[in-house]
């Protein structure tokens, strides 16, 4: 399969124009940081650009940013990658650490080192919250934890949903709870026209999912979160979802060497196979900038996750060269089919999205 267009990438500010809600009475309607209060940019303040892609509906988000699951010390790397850069940083309620990110986000906005519209912040609706009258409070509890006032995107994380447990964060451990997906988005659509969040997305959806949301939904999805990285390059969801002017950002994009499933005999780590070593240095770059920069010319947006600060430096920084044909083709020659994050623990639900191809 021929290798998708690089995307196109701006750092130019588009025209200030009214963000497109309706008025209606969002509680913190009136804050300073509200969405309907603000242009957005992605140029922060102090004038450094963010290089971002151009989404559905004309707004901008970053081309690279920050994965926080399973961070360690999550309040000191997401200080440490606003520093550097990162202005977008993926959320989740299930990461068990949204204190602790909202903490260093604030901790930035109050230094002046960022403005709240500088960032692009995604949350994601997890699996027990579901019901339609559970949505609103989940995103309630989220931007409480991060005490934040507003998403810049709100994704459904996965196409089913799960009965609560004692304990709703060992998801391994959840049963299936049949609320419809086409419920549970149309509950998520009036998240935007409350303020609660700018837009709307998916995560780990496939092309049937997908279809069944854009069929019946009146704010389309912009977004689907998936992975994707050399040994699962997600190809087909990833044309699929760009035939739908869906957004792939790529969960896992070095692979998850270091998660505990992963089976290391099958999967070693990305970055250390041949093909990427020999490549790096033939463009004189880390081994993660070019698994990085290969995801980036595939027209998906890589979130890295890391807490060491020479990486989070390797990993914003991929955007001052290009890997030719003949090399990316060689970086094609690593996939497996086989998924590094599969969540086996979910695969008898009904709505498991890996039984499907794409």
């Amino acid at each position: 399969m021929a290798d998708p267009p690089e995307p196109k990438l701006t750092t130019t500010p588009r025209p200030d124009h009214p963000t497109k809600h309706r008025t209606t009475g969002h509680p913190h309607s009136d804050h300073p940081d509200h969405p309907r209060r603000h242009h957005r940019h992605h140029r922060d303040h102090h004038g450094e650009k963010t290089p971002v892609v151009i989404l559905a509906n004309g707004e901008k988000i970053p081309a690279i940013g920050l994965g926080t699951f399973r961070l360690r010390q999550p309040t000191e790397t997401v200080e440490l990658a606003i520093d550097i850069g990162y202005r977008l940083i993926d959320c989740g309620f299930i990461h068990q650490n949204e204190s602790e990110v909202g903490a260093a986000i604030n901790k930035k906005i109050r230094e002046g080192v960022v403005e709240r519209d500088d960032l692009f912040i995604i949350g994601k609706l997890w699996n027990t919250h579901h019901k339609p009258e559970e949505v609103i409070p989940a995103i309630e509890r989220s931007l409480s934890d991060l005490c934040l006032h507003y998403f810049d995107a709100y994704l459904m994380q996965w196409p089913f949903a799960s009965k609560k447990a004692k304990d709703e964060y060992e998801y391994c451990k959840l049963d299936e709870e049949h609320t419809p997906i086409e419920d549970t988005w149309c509950a998520m659509e009036e998240l935007v026209s409350l303020g609660y969040t700018r837009m709307l997305g998916l995560s780990n959806f496939n092309s049937d999912q997908i279809t069944q949301v854009l069929k019946i939904s009146s704010v389309c999805p912009v977004i689907n979160e998936i992975e994707v990285n050399p040994y699962f390059q997600n190809r087909m969801l990833s044309l699929f979802c760009k035939s739908r002017n869906i957004q792939v950002i790529a969960y896992a994009p070095l692979g998850s060497s270091d998660a505990p499933w992963i089976d290391t005999d099958i999967h070693p780590p990305i970055i250390d196979r041949p093909v990427i070593l020999e490549t790096a240095e033939k463009y004189n770059k880390d081994p993660g900038q070019i698994v990085l920069r290969y995801l980036h010319q595939l027209c998906v947006i890589p979130i890295p996750r890391s807490t060491d600060c020479d990486r989070l430096h390797y990993n914003f920084n991929i955007f001052d060269f290009g890997i030719d044909c003949i090399d990316h083709t060689e970086i094609n020659t690593l996939e497996t089919g086989i998924r590094t994050s599969p969540y086996k623990w979910a695969r008898h639900f009904k709505e498991y999205p890996f039984h499907s191809p794409y």
